[in-house]
């Protein structure tokens, strides 16, 4: 029997899956090619009795044997791109079940943001990059600052930041970007206490702030 199934979510219970297939005593396999973004993924197979499951040809579950209806999860984090899922199942005897399902997991805190700008070209003028996070509390607070580059377009990306998303979701996380020559402040992207537009750093994603220049 071949069919194309929507989902993989099935309660046969005591019958039969499909036409000239026993109620007892049959396997399936499911394949299919998805496009992934790049994040953190929680994968949640559910069945009774036996399952394998795949991802590009890589056994990531194993739990080949009779067993009543139970979960088993796997999470791995993976790049954008086209993934082979595939999904193996019998059932032995009595009760059939067989389920997946696949959750995106938010990612909270890590260090996921990228930031780019530009500085003046060194060493004719000696500068850096400041930058302010909000915390929780409403407060901010200085990561550091992050040198210029010597490349002669001042190119310059800051990556690794932290960003919350489950705190401040999709639309990114407030920052404030100072840029500094020679012990002075140049420019900046606004003041929190005067209501003035704040940056957000994205996560996984490259931030340009309003003086950026073209890599």
């Amino acid at each position: 029997l071949v069919r194309q199934d929507s989902d993989i979510d099935f309660d046969w219970g005591n019958g039969s899956p499909g036409p000239g297939v026993p109620a007892d005593n049959f396997s399936v396999r499911w394949t299919n090619t998805f496009r992934l973004d790049k994040g953190k993924y929680r994968f949640i197979t559910e069945t009774d009795d036996g399952v394998r499951l795949y991802i590009n040809d890589r056994l990531v579950i194993d739990k080949w044997q009779t067993q009543s209806r139970r979960q088993h999860t796997y999470e791995t984090s993976l790049n954008s791109g086209d993934y082979v899922i595939r999904m193996e199942y019998f059932d032995e005897g009595g009760a059939a079940f067989a389920r997946l399902r696949v959750e995106v997991l938010k990612e909270s805190g890590g260090p996921i943001g990228n930031i780019i700008t530009c500085v003046p070209p060194q060493p004719q003028n000696y500068a850096w990059i400041k930058l302010y996070r909000l915390d929780g509390n409403n407060q901010w607070y200085s990561l550091g600052r992050g040198i210029g580059s010597v490349s002669a377009s001042g190119f310059l990306k800051i990556d690794g930041l932290p960003v919350d998303e489950n705190r401040f979701g999709g639309a990114g996380e407030p920052y404030k970007v100072e840029q500094w020559i020679d012990g002075k402040v140049a420019r900046a992207t606004g003041d929190f206490q005067r209501g003035e537009p704040i940056f957000r750093v994205r996560a996984f994603a490259d931030n340009v702030t309003p003086w950026s220049c073209s890599p």
